[in-house]
């Protein structure tokens, strides 16, 4: 009798160390699923995130781009130099657009409205010069609201 007793108990602890190693290793499996998760949301989050930035970039750079062609053309009053600054205006509210999509918090509903203002002031500049108006055409320029568009 004691052989069988020490036998079924015996079998019992194993059988127990089995559920037991069964149940650690699903709980070890779960934490593993749910980091793994985890980790995809946050990479995801972050390529988000460098996409919005490289978009944001892009658009800093093309509104400098067409600011310097346009300056050149004030300053220098060739109108081929304003092949540049026209292209980068055409592509200007589009960016505006991809900028405020990727925008989580819904985009600036300003931003649109303070980019059209700057490219308002760099046609009004060029217009001043093609009419061979150099002294309004700088003054376009120097009144300040053009430069506080671009700080904001």
């Amino acid at each position: 009798m004691k052989n069988g007793a020490i036998q079924k108990t015996i079998g019992w602890r194993v059988y127990g160390s089995f559920i037991l190693v069964f149940c650690v290793l699903a709980y070890l499996s779960f934490l593993s699923y749910q980091n793994a998760e985890t980790l995809i949301i946050d990479t995801r989050s972050v390529d988000t995130n460098a996409t919005f930035m490289y978009e944001i970039q892009g658009l800093i750079s093309a509104l400098r781009d067409a600011e310097t062609a346009n300056n050149v053309y004030v300053l220098i009053g060739k109108e081929r130099l304003l092949e540049g600054y026209e292209e980068k205006v055409a592509s200007l509210l589009s960016q505006v657009r991809k900028v405020q999509e990727l925008d989580r918090r819904g985009g600036d509903p300003d931003l649109e409205k303070l980019i059209e203002a700057k490219i308002s002031d760099m046609n009004l500049a060029a217009t001043e010069r093609k009419n061979h108006d150099l002294t309004r055409a700088l003054q376009v320029f120097l009144t300040g609201r053009w430069h506080s568009i671009s700080e904001k």
